[in-house]
């Protein structure tokens, strides 16, 4: 019996590869558009020059991810030193207010650690 379902993620990302090219190639080609189209609105909006208006149009990943395999690929990047902690969770899909609850959260637990007892130090 057959199905039009993939057996596997790695049948899926297979099947799906053609039309990830696809998407990517219409990536490139709108991204250019709607740059222009950026460009016009803040020079109409500014009074300036749209030439001289430097955006940039960031697409999402076409590819499909689980967010394991997500993960995986950032932690790799960010162990090696490639990837600064807070870039690393935005990648990860966390927001600014997240980020920055997790750095205080880091280094309150640092300070737990380091097992610093703030009472007894003179002032």
């Amino acid at each position: 019996m057959f199905s039009d379902n993939p057996a596997s993620a790695d049948a899926l990302r297979a099947a799906e590869a053609s039309l990830t090219a696809r998407a990517e190639a219409r990536q490139a080609t709108f991204g250019r558009a709607w740059e222009d189209v950026a460009r016009l609105i803040v020079g109409v909006r500014d009074g300036v020059d749209p030439l001289g208006v430097d955006v940039r149009v960031q697409w999402a990943d076409a590819a499909t991810r689980s967010i394991a395999q997500e993960a995986d690929a950032v932690t790799k990047l960010f162990s090696t030193g490639l990837l600064p902690a807070d870039y690393a969770l935005r990648k990860l899909g966390y927001s600014d207010p997240e980020i920055e609850q997790i750095r205080v959260m880091r280094r309150t637990a640092a300070l737990d650690a380091s097992a610093v007892d703030l009472s007894k130090l003179a002032l």
